[in-house]
């Protein structure tokens, strides 16, 4: 049995003054970013895949 696994990485960043003036406001932006980066990564992630699929290059 071949088990195979891939990670990707995903940073959530925030500029100071322009996302926020404070720590809290800032770390929310950041926090914000991250969750929209990690989506944008997963849905890269399944169009590669199913690319792949597609050509039958892969499970």
């Amino acid at each position: 049995m071949t088990i195979s696994c891939t990670s990707a990485p995903a940073i959530g960043i925030t500029l100071f003054p322009q996302d926020g003036a404070n720590l809290t406001t800032l770390l929310r932006h950041a926090d914000q970013a991250l969750y929209q980066a990690k989506i944008l990564t997963n849905r890269d992630r399944n169009q590669h895949q199913n690319s792949h699929q597609q050509n039958g290059c892969g499970p």
